[in-house]
């Protein structure tokens, strides 16, 4: 007994040592470029442990109420995330929020990134609580940052939407929706952030899924044969018989496209492989939906539109 007590006093000696260690301006500039140099060549799970480095000698130098100890933390954070290693992100990114908080303030725009990282985090480890991406929303809806508003929004949609959480993700994404329409000048973000809002509202069956095809209109007049522009897709069933004797092939498809984005009067205009393949292309466009056509702001039935269903080696794995 004497002698594990010695031994666990001496471990607590040298423990404290290592904590008491004064690290010096060399000590953090190497650790920093090594994760900058890590970062440019994109090795990431090397750079967490450069990252982490940074951020513990950033703390004792500049005191952890500094704001560059609060963005040491955060890249740390960010990268533990970013490799998958989500408990570790959950506490180390809570712990840049506090440190960004006491060293900006609770209304600071700097709080907007380690909210959004924590909220994914936690949408990533299974949870609903959306908490963090309302606050980082509100934070850059009470500085006027409308632009920063739809981006955030639309990101947290997107997040939601890809956990199979739709429901949830039609708030955000309407906002995000509503918000860009009126920004001046060109969205880029707001064509995918609108199919990605109607896609959420078919899959949960919402009563304006149809409204929202609608303003997903192309305009046209298009050409007999152009490909259609996809909005949702389900999976193709690979025929048994096909896949059993290991056919590859693909199917083209002639169709129109009703004002519901559905697509109607198919047709096989070319295919390769399997019989079979017709049936189970059909099936599955049936289920697809298509941007319609908009002639003089009205939605009109499209001209013939093609396109082409694969069956190959991908889906036979």
């Amino acid at each position: 007994m004497s002698i594990r007590l010695t031994t666990f006093m001496v471990c607590l000696t040298l423990a404290s040592a290592a904590v008491a260690e004064k690290f010096t301006n060399a000590d953090f500039n190497s650790a920093y470029r090594s994760y900058q140099r890590l970062m440019e060549a994109q090795r990431y799970e090397d750079a967490e442990a450069s990252a982490r480095d940074a951020a513990v000698i950033g703390a004792q130098l500049f005191g952890p109420r500094d704001p560059r100890t609060a963005a040491l933390t955060y890249n740390h954070g960010e990268l533990q995330r970013v490799n998958g290693h989500h408990a570790a992100a959950l506490v180390t990114l809570g712990l840049a929020l506090k440190r960004y908080q006491a060293a900006m303030g609770e209304d600071a725009l700097d709080l907007v990134d380690p909210l959004m990282a924590l909220g994914e985090v936690r949408i990533v480890q299974g949870s609903t609580d959306t908490s963090h991406f309302d606050r980082a929303i509100a934070l850059a809806r009470r500085h006027g940052e409308l632009e920063l508003m739809a981006g955030l929004s639309a990101s947290a949609g997107g997040l939601l939407a890809r956990a199979g959480l739709a429901a949830a993700a039609i708030p955000y994404l309407g906002t995000a929706v509503e918000t860009m329409q009126s920004l001046p000048g060109d969205q880029p973000l707001l064509r995918p952030t609108r199919v990605l809002l109607y896609q959420s509202a078919l899959t949960t069956g919402a009563a304006n899924a149809q409204a929202l095809c609608a303003a997903l209109g192309t305009e046209g007049p298009w050409h007999p044969g152009d490909d259609a522009t996809l909005l949702y897709r389900t999976a193709v069933l690979y025929p048994d018989s096909a896949r059993e004797r290991g056919v590859e092939g693909y199917v083209t498809l002639e169709f129109s496209i009703a004002p519901d984005c559905s697509a109607r009067d198919i047709e096989v205009v070319d295919s390769a492989g399997s019989l079979s393949f017709h049936r189970a292309a059909k099936l599955a466009l049936r289920e697809w939906r298509f941007a319609p056509e908009i002639r003089n702001g009205t939605l009109t039935p499209s001209v013939r539109v093609r396109t082409r269903v694969n069956f190959d080696a991908d889906a036979l794995r």
